[in-house]
């Protein structure tokens, strides 16, 4: 079908704070890309060691395999992570905070990304790592 340019956000934080990025995408996968914003019903849980409830949408499961398919992961080992993380470190916001787990995928460490609000978390997404920083 063909490729088109498109700006896209990629990370949105409470302060305002908005990272954009342009790219090149595929007309199908964006047609497919916007019909699963409007029916995103597939949605992973877990529960954090502060009790917070935090789930893994298909949409934000779809960013991680197509921005780090290394990490070649079930969405059950991000959940983990962050249900029972080796070590955890706060974030770039005050409502974000991430979560490493040791020895799972490609590299010696993944961080997963989790956006709270209201005392619900989203994860954003995860990729590996090669150190603790």
């Amino acid at each position: 079908m063909g490729f088109v340019e498109i700006d896209t956000v990629v990370n949105t934080y409470p302060v305002g704070a908005v990272k954009h990025t342009s790219l090149n995408l595929d007309l199908d996968l964006v047609a497919e890309t916007r019909a699963i914003q409007e029916d995103d019903r597939l949605v992973w849980e877990t529960i954090d060691p502060q009790g917070r409830r935090v789930v893994l949408t298909r949409l934000r499961w779809l960013h991680i395999c197509a921005r780090h398919g290394e990490l070649d992961l079930e969405p059950d080992v991000l959940l983990d992570a962050v249900a029972r993380p080796d070590r955890r470190a706060p974030g770039r916001g005050r409502s974000e905070e991430w979560f490493y787990r040791h020895g799972v995928g490609p590299s010696r460490w993944i961080r997963v990304v989790v956006h709270y609000e209201q005392e619900r978390g989203l994860i954003v997404t995860a990729f590996p790592r090669r150190s603790f920083p």
